[in-house]
């Protein structure tokens, strides 16, 4: 019992900041969903953002019903997705009535799906301003750097970092943390604090966008060496996880970057300089460490034979071999409309695809709700991406993650990665906060500038 005194003037912190500062209680949040490892308590995984953003839901409704004057926000983007968490949720008690059992991680999947409706009603309804933004922004990147140099240490061999990764950054779920451990003695593909080379390479792909977006952005007073050594931390972490994900999505990354720059020459010749200083660094400096590790070279060879030869994600696809051939199609086809919910069925695996995994619980009107949300919230973003100032930078960060997601989401499961999407569905709600939007009105008209 004496172990967990230390958790009652931490609890009282938590339970108290959202009363004195809202937005600090949000920091708190996004920086802990990261960063803070799972809390063992009598058999129980528990990560730290599942409880806290209930506890700031509840605390945000309880203040806009004890003062009237504070309006609720709600958009499109959140309806449609309490539509699909709707059909999910249908899908799951019907199945119920065949598959018994699993109860306790039906309601917790469940919940998961949830979450990110939580996430987006808390980060558009609390009031931010353009201060606020940017520091989620730089928090995001020092932040990184903790996280990237964990998994080059991963990488190498550290067992003190192995071990904290297994006791702090593991949970009871299927991973390949043990297999690793078992076969190699250490994690020969970085996981960082995601469990999942792959969902580890989501993860050093958005520092990339959200580094390089900041890079172009900002003025020039801001520390930009911060950035140009946040990207290539970023790609070093990323090779480090050994993950075709990673190279094709890097790929994706520098299309994405390119083309939103094409119109522009000043800042498309910015970009090029800038990409070939990051380069240089990588290829002389980074490259030259990582590969101490024995494994590298060989896995690189493995990772550009798959992708020229179109077989990277034969792996999954496959009907023949593939890992969803065991069954998944199978449960797909029988019930296609409504899907089988959160309910497991023996023989499926729909782990390494975000569109296998939807199709699989939602069916086609659940499938098709998931498309249509990502359309609605690329619409949005688009539309606002030229606003002046950290405005249109937050929504062409946004634009351009979610695009990076779904084509990632073909080889993993992008929109379902824990922690990392906290942070993607906190930015979706920033872009649909009215305060944060009229602040920036307010901002322009002072400076005497236009705005909208």
């Amino acid at each position: 019992m004496l172990t967990y005194l230390w958790l009652i003037p931490l609890l009282l912190i938590l339970s108290v900041l959202p009363f004195l500062s809202e937005k600090k209680a949000l920091m708190l949040y996004l920086l802990g969903a990261l960063v803070f490892p799972y809390f063992h308590f009598r058999g129980l995984f528990v990560r730290f953002e599942i409880i806290y953003i209930l506890w700031l839901t509840i605390i945000l409704i309880v203040k806009m019903l004890v003062k009237t004057d504070r309006k609720l926000y709600w958009s499109s983007i959140n309806s449609i997705y309490s539509l699909f968490f709707m059909v999910i949720l249908t899908s799951t008690l019907i199945a119920y009535t065949q598959y018994s059992g699993q109860l306790s991680a039906r309601m917790i999947s469940l919940y998961g799906l949830l979450r990110p409706l939580l996430v987006l009603f808390i980060f558009m309804n609390v009031g931010m301003d353009d201060k606020f933004v940017k520091s989620v922004l730089w928090s995001f990147i020092l932040l990184s750097f903790g996280i990237n140099s964990f998994s080059l240490l991963q990488f190498f061999g550290f067992n003190t970092i192995t071990k904290i990764t297994r006791v702090l950054y593991s949970s009871p779920m299927i991973t390949p943390i043990p297999v690793m451990e078992k076969i190699f003695g250490f994690l020969v593909r970085s996981v960082g604090v995601f469990e999942s080379p792959v969902y580890n390479a989501n993860y050093t792909l958005i520092v990339i966008l959200v580094a390089l977006n900041m890079l172009q952005e900002e003025k020039k007073k801001c520390p930009r060496w911060v950035l140009f050594l946040a990207t290539v931390f970023a790609i070093s972490a990323g090779v480090s996880t050994l993950s075709g994900t990673f190279w094709l999505g890097f790929f994706v990354v520098f299309v994405i970057i390119a083309y939103s720059n094409l119109y522009s020459p000043k800042k498309f010749f910015y970009l090029t300089y800038r990409g070939i200083i990051i380069g240089a660094i990588v290829i002389f400096v980074a490259f030259p460490v990582l590969f101490q590790n024995p494994y590298l070279r060989g896995n690189l060879n493995y990772q550009f034979n798959r992708i020229k030869s179109l077989q990277v994600f034969s792996s999954r696809y496959s009907p023949e071999t593939g890992i969803f051939s065991r069954g998944t199609y199978a449960a797909i086809l029988e019930n296609p409309v409504i899907g089988l919910g959160v309910t497991v069925t023996e023989g499926a695996f729909i782990g390494d695809s975000a569109y296998t995994s939807t199709f699989y619980k939602g069916g086609i009107i659940g499938f098709t709700l998931f498309l249509f949300l990502f359309y609605l919230i690329i619409k949005k973003s688009k539309a606002n991406r030229h606003l002046p100032d950290s405005n249109g930078l937050i929504n062409n960060i946004v634009l351009q993650i979610t695009i990076l997601l779904l084509l990632t989401s073909i080889g993993g499961p992008s929109f379902y990665i824990r922690r990392l999407m906290e942070w993607y569905w906190a930015l979706v709600g920033i872009i649909l906060n009215r305060n944060f939007k009229n602040s920036m009105q307010v901002k322009y008209h002072e400076e005497g500038g236009g705005f909208l």
